[in-house]
This record gives C-alpha cells, structure tokens and sequence, in this order.
C-alpha cells in the first residue's frame, strides 16, 4: 500500500487529502487535509497522532517520521464541490477559460452538481458550469 493510500485510509471518509508532500532527506511528510465541515487545531493535532502511531506509516517510514499536517490557507483556490458549499454566502473571485477569459467577483448563492450560482450588485444571478471555471479563491473583507 503506497504512503498516500495508507493516510486516507486513516483520515476516514470524513476527512479528504488536498496535498500530501514528502521530503524524504529530512524524513518529513506534509500533509493538507479538508473535510465538508471546519478542521479544528485539535482535529490536526489528532490526525497527526492517527499518521505518527500507525504500524503501517511506521514499517514505511522505519528510520522515523515528522509530521505536519494543516488545511487548505484561506488563499487557496477552491478545487472540490464541498468546498463551494462551505463557502456559501462569500465573495467568491473566479477565473473563466475559454473564449471568454475573465474575472469575476460575486457572491456564491448555491452549488449544483455541475456549478454554482453567483449574486451581483443589483441581484443578478448567473449560473457558471464547473468546467468554465479555471480558479475561485475566497475574498476575505474586512
């Protein structure tokens, strides 16, 4: 069983892997990790137990490992539908491809299975398919 494999069978179907980056001269493994609801520091501090203790990670790893383990930065794109829904009622910025290359600044109403729905100044709903959409990120306000 790979490395990766091995984590997600230990995160649960709850919890889903975004990254997993190993640095194999200073026996480290740096894992981001994201579920439908908010990770917790004490969720992170118990995944990294979950990974540190496993027998599995340990015969992979025998020379000893150092874990970090955190979730996607509020700077990140969003890359998976529950993402989206976490993120209803934000300012979503997203990138289109195609013959229309361009930004867009909105609020994210609703998810469907095949994309989201934005709000604008003035109550205008727009419908943008996922597989238009190039990035979104979250646009914090203060």
């Amino acid at each position: 069983m790979k490395l990766e494999d091995t984590i997600d069978f230990l995160l649960g179907k709850k919890t889903f892997i975004v990254s997993v980056n190993v640095v194999s001269r200073q026996n480290l493994v740096r894992l981001i990790v994201d579920a439908e609801h908010h990770i917790s520091l004490g969720e992170t501090t118990e995944i990294t137990k979950r990974i540190r203790d496993s027998k599995d990670i340990q015969s992979m790893l025998p020379d000893g490992v150092r874990i970090e383990v955190s979730t996607p930065g509020v700077t990140s794109p969003l890359e998976y539908e529950y993402q989206y829904k976490k993120n209803i009622g934000r300012k979503l910025n997203i990138s289109l491809h195609g013959k229309y290359d361009k930004n867009i600044l909105g609020v994210l109403k609703d998810v469907k299975e095949n994309g989201i729905h934005m709000t604008y100044k003035g109550g205008k709903i727009q419908f943008y398919p996922f597989e238009k959409i190039c990035k979104a990120t979250v646009q914090i306000s203060f």
